[in-house]
């Protein structure tokens, strides 16, 4: 089997835990059957991204694995070929049940893609309430400042009224 050239396509900056997991799974299936294989980190090395699409038909799901050249699947695929004995006829070059891999790759990338859509929503939520929060916060100090200034005005009335009353009070003893 080592003399196909296989390739693991993968990140070491994955967004989704599924990614990692899915990495960690081609590892350890590959690793299982000694099978000697290039781990191409596209965090690293993205002008190795072309060679992957061009294989997959530009499917840029993330891990996928190859065998010279041409796409055999992601990790769920490829631990069912495992699971029925079909692994290894892959790795030796044959490409059986590829429309269905193809198919596959794409409901799994439209699910990846409609997880980081519904991240990106949550984030955003979280940041609508964060600003929310902030907002409320500073309408509150706002009216802290304009009870405070309130006071303060009263204060300076009474101050006013208080020197006023003094002034008449001095003035009628100098009159006296």
């Amino acid at each position: 089997m080592s003399e196909h050239s296989v390739v693991l396509y993968s990140t070491s900056i994955p967004t989704l835990p599924k990614v990692r997991s899915d990495i960690a799974t081609l590892k350890r299936i590959l690793d299982a059957k000694r099978v000697q294989y290039e781990e191409v980190d596209l965090s690293w090395t993205p002008e190795r991204r072309s060679d992957m699409l061009a294989g997959s038909d530009n499917l840029r799901i993330i891990p996928q694995l190859h065998v010279n050249g041409r796409l055999v699947g992601n990790a769920d695929f490829v631990q069912e070929l495992e699971d029925f004995g079909q692994l290894s006829d892959y790795l030796q070059g044959h490409h059986p049940e590829q429309q269905l891999l193809e198919q596959q790759l794409q409901e799994e990338q439209q699910l990846q893609e409609q997880l980081l859509f519904e991240q990106q929503q949550q984030r955003l939520e979280q940041q609508q309430q964060e600003a929310l929060h902030e907002q409320l916060r500073l309408q509150e100090e706002e009216q802290q400042l304009q009870e405070q200034l309130q006071e303060d005005l009263r204060l300076q009335e009474e101050l006013q009224e208080q020197q006023y009353l003094q002034e008449q009070l001095q003035e009628q003893q100098q009159q006296l």
